[in-house]
């Protein structure tokens, strides 16, 4: 089961992960209390010599945050938006693979929305809660485990969606490709605690 921890905005926790996870995200939506500046981009990435590098976006047109990525030499670009044949077409064309993001939503059918983005070329598909949604699951959890286990088994699926240390064991179970986490390994907004993520790590089985 790989791992990515999202919304890495200082040098020193891109330093402190690079290696320890597969994923490194890097989220550019000027909203965030995690956002980080394109001019910032560079240096993060420069940190970062062994784990694989993720754009994450929702506002950018998809062909602005492939050329982003391309230059900022990220591999991965996360749209959390609708992408047309053609944002695939071009993002091979740089170079960038994509990782289109499927949100759960009570009564929609998440398998289907799954399915169809598999169907394109994709690093992953990326299973997330409404970020307007309040609701909690199992164990805090954004996205009840009954959906996950509807998804996780058809591919390079990666869940999110109020992932932490304290209930990560109920997703490991479900044995996703992957398992991102944001504030659930934080200090505070923005700021790693490399004590969560040692347990976040543990909690996956892989500590």
């Amino acid at each position: 089961m790989l791992v990515k921890i999202c919304g890495v905005a200082r040098l020193a926790d891109a330093e402190a992960l690079d290696g320890l996870v597969e994923y490194i995200g890097f989220i550019v939506e000027p909203t965030s209390p995690r956002a980080v500046m394109p001019e910032a981009l560079g240096a993060l990435r420069a940190a970062v010599r062994r784990s694989r590098t993720v754009l994450v976006t929702a506002s950018l047109p998809p062909k602005a945050a492939v050329d982003l990525a391309a230059e900022s030499d990220i591999s991965v670009v996360q749209h959390h938006g609708a992408l047309a044949e053609e944002d695939y077409d071009y993002a091979a064309s740089r170079g960038v693979a994509l990782a289109p993001v499927a949100v759960y939503r009570p009564g929609a059918d998440l398998r289907a929305a799954v399915e169809e983005l598999l169907r394109r070329p994709h690093e992953y598909v990326l299973v997330d809660a409404d970020k307007s949604s309040q609701e909690r699951y199992e164990g805090g959890l954004k996205i009840p485990l009954a959906a996950l286990r509807q998804v996780v088994g058809l591919g390079k699926v990666a869940v999110a969606g109020g992932v932490a240390p304290e209930n990560a064991h109920l997703v490991a179970a479900l044995r996703p490709y992957m398992v991102d986490v944001a504030s659930g390994v934080e200090a505070s907004p923005g700021v790693k605690d490399m004590g969560k993520v040692r347990a976040l790590l543990k909690a996956l089985g892989r500590g």
